[in-house]
């Protein structure tokens, strides 16, 4: 082996002694610069260390935790989100939808034509992006907070006037329904479409830099491990939803009501400060990976010297590492991609699975906190500690065993297969699983014919429950009968009422 070449390529071990990097052309397609660890000004022997495939898993697997938690952090603040800038389930959809529309346009441009200069340099940028994307989706809190109106729908404040109450003359403007303020919406879209440029730079790239730098043997194992940390990415993503959530929106303002208060709206901002934070300490690590691996530049090196010593060198070998891309190179790469059976009928089944298990699980915390009377940091951290603890071990044990038993594609395929209709199944089971009906008044059949509330014309009127002498529970004092209310030394009493 070139002797220059060896003392390079030995840099990528953690252990190894730092020396100077010198390739020899004759036998590399890789210039010294591309085996160099580092960017800018942050280069040098210490930088270099850090060129090792089992760093870059280990960096891919947590940069995947913290990309799966921005997913899992905003659908588990999201009936939270909800309340507090007033928006709805169906416009929710369309903000998302800024996350996917970028994700594809990335994925057919970007992505294709940074596939052969520096991978974790973009790679960085699009960590860069998802954490501008955080910054942004903390904003509507700071620009357009709402701290009067959601204040306002304390019930201590029903002296201040008769919104709540039994009103004959309620006029239809009153009726009218809320749809939000558009700034905070318009806000949040462009924060999942940065989202989404640097989700498919993380995917489409980063999966290709470890495919590229690690033995075909090796990948399944390693690329495993990486899924193993994405997997832990909606535990913690879950639970500092939880966390948060704890906290009322205007920390150091005491509402006058706890969490468990439908009205409670909860801090729904304070995580992605910290999501954000973290990536743009994470970016810079990424950046400082080289084109290629030092030891993967050896192996390449060594076997063209191989093939050249045997006779079996092509033109296309010795320009393939450095062959500049264009439109017309991506669009046969797309014509001989859709002529792939396999390849094509994967996608048709991941696409079954968006439309068919992602709602499922992105909606799970909001379908647990309504469907079994929960608070949403108590959904959240169930969401988070249990079933996707389950799929972190469920990926790292198939890694584990797909490297020991060799497993066939054919064979994966029919497992996959059998997973999915008995995963299917089950979700379909939870169809009969929920909790007894509340005793509460006006949510029966025809509760709006009650007679307490008649002639009230309580359509329209804020949720603000309240509990009768009756026992049970009505939606706000108007459609309880209330048409009055006076002030006590334990607060504020509803009077003149049919019921309470």
């Amino acid at each position: 082996m070139n002797g220059s070449l060896a003392n390079g390529l030995n840099e990528g071990h953690l252990n190894a002694p730092p020396t100077k990097i010198a390739f020899d052309r004759s036998i590399s397609a890789y210039s010294e610069r591309d085996v160099q660890c580092g960017f800018w000004v942050c280069r040098g022997p210490f930088w270099q260390r850090l060129a090792s495939k089992k760093l870059y898993v280990l960096l891919f697997g947590l940069m995947g935790c913290i990309l799966n938690s921005t997913t899992s952090y905003f659908y588990g603040t999201l009936t939270t989100v909800e309340k507090s800038i007033q928006i709805s389930s169906r416009t929710v959809g369309i903000i998302t939808a800024g996350s996917d529309l970028s994700f594809v346009l990335a994925s057919l441009f970007l992505s294709y034509y940074a596939s052969n200069r520096r991978k974790p340099l973009w790679i960085a940028m699009g960590i860069v992006s998802m954490a501008l994307s955080c910054f942004v989706n903390a904003l509507p809190h700071f620009l357009f907070s709402k701290a009067q109106a959601e204040m306002e729908q304390n019930l201590g404040n029903l002296t201040k006037g008769a919104d709540n109450l039994c009103r004959e003359d309620r006029l239809s403007p009153d009726c009218s329904l809320d749809v939000g303020d558009i700034r905070p919406q318009i806000v949040l879209f462009f924060g999942s479409f940065l989202s989404g440029i640097g989700t498919s730079l993380y995917f489409t790239l980063g999966l290709t830099y470890l495919d590229d730098n690690v033995r075909k043997e090796k990948v399944p194992f390693l690329s495993s491990l990486a899924a193993f940390g994405r997997r832990m990415g909606p535990l913690v993503g879950f639970s500092l939803a939880s966390l948060c959530l704890k906290y009322f929106v205007h920390v150091g303002v005491d509402p006058g009501y706890n969490q468990s208060d439908p009205r409670w709206i909860g801090a729904w901002w304070m995580g992605w400060l910290a999501l954000g934070s973290t990536l743009i300490i994470i970016a810079p690590f990424f950046a400082s990976f080289p084109k290629v691996l030092p030891r993967t530049a050896e192996r390449i090196s060594l076997s063209r010297q191989a093939s050249r010593a045997s006779g079996t060198s092509t033109a296309e070998e010795d320009v393939e590492t450095n062959r500049k891309v264009s439109f017309s190179d991506m669009l046969v790469t797309v014509r001989r991609l859709v002529t792939n059976k396999a390849y094509v009928f994967n996608n048709v089944a991941s696409i079954f699975y968006f439309f068919g298990y992602m709602p499922y699980f992105l909606f799970q915390a909001k379908y647990i906190e309504i469907q079994y009377r929960l608070t949403p940091s108590q959904a959240n951290m169930i969401t988070g500690s249990t079933s996707l603890v389950f799929s972190a071990l469920g990926i790292l044990i198939a890694g584990m065993v797909i490297q020991k038993l060799r497993v066939s594609s054919r064979q994966l395929a029919g497992w996959n297969v059998i997973t999915s209709i008995l995963s299917a199944a089950l979700i379909v089971g939870y169809a009969w699983f929920g909790c007894s009906a509340l005793n509460n008044a006006d949510i029966v059949a025809n509760s709006q014919d009650a007679s307490c509330s008649l002639g009230c014309n309580c359509e329209f009127v804020k949720y603000a429950p309240i509990c009768g002498s009756d026992g049970q529970t009505y939606l706000s004092p108007c459609h309880a009968g209330c048409r009055d209310s006076l002030k006590d030394p334990t607060g504020t009493t509803v009077g003149d009422t049919a019921f309470v």
